[in-house]
């Protein structure tokens, strides 16, 4: 059964399928029956869609990629020392049609997949590569906050003759979550 599971998700992520896999796997489906239902769903001879992210890197632009140097250059503003990484993140944005609010990075830096060892415990445990579901995880949480199974915690202070008091509880960690102000 997880042998299925694992061959069945694999297909789904290689066709961006991810959510039909998923409701195979709790369905029970076989790979067979899997295989068809999702020939079914593909067939309309549209070609997949590349992510936009998905930049066609080869070998040496992938080494030459320094995510350090992106991480300080939109910390600092100074984009002087990171054009390559700079120019990568413009072709996103471009691609998307969105402006980053930090920087976009490639998907295609084949970070997303770690890859470690399944052995004993003196081996190191039990561990095993696992996909990184950015994706599917932004959404997912979108649906949790929005339908209230997640919530933040805020302290809120009224009137700007409380912000001295929120101000200085901020440094004393008398707040919990995020520290409002209201005007």
């Amino acid at each position: 059964m997880l042998k299925n599971a694992k061959e069945i998700s694999a297909l789904g992520k290689h066709h961006d399928q991810r959510d039909l896999a998923d409701n195979a796997i709790q369905n029970g489906m076989s790979v067979e029956q899997f295989r068809g239902v999702l020939l079914d769903n593909i067939s309309n001879d549209k070609p997949l869609e590349v992510a936009p992210a998905n930049l066609g890197l080869n070998e040496k632009q992938r080494n030459d990629y320094s995510l350090i140097k992106a991480i300080n250059a939109s910390s600092t503003g100074d984009w002087s020392k990171a054009g390559y990484e700079r120019e990568l993140s413009e072709e996103i944005a471009q691609r998307t049609g969105k402006e980053a609010r930090g920087f976009y990075m490639p998907s295609d830096l084949n970070w997303g997949q770690r890859d470690q060892t399944a052995g004993t415990d003196s081996q190191g445990g039990y561990l095993v590569g696992t996909d990184h579901l950015a994706d599917q995880f932004r959404s997912d949480m979108e649906g949790w906050v929005t339908s209230g199974q997640i919530v933040t915690k805020e302290t809120v202070y009224n009137g700007i003759d409380q912000a001295p008091e929120a101000f200085i509880g901020l440094f004393k960690g008398s707040n919990t979550g995020k520290m409002i102000v209201n005007f």
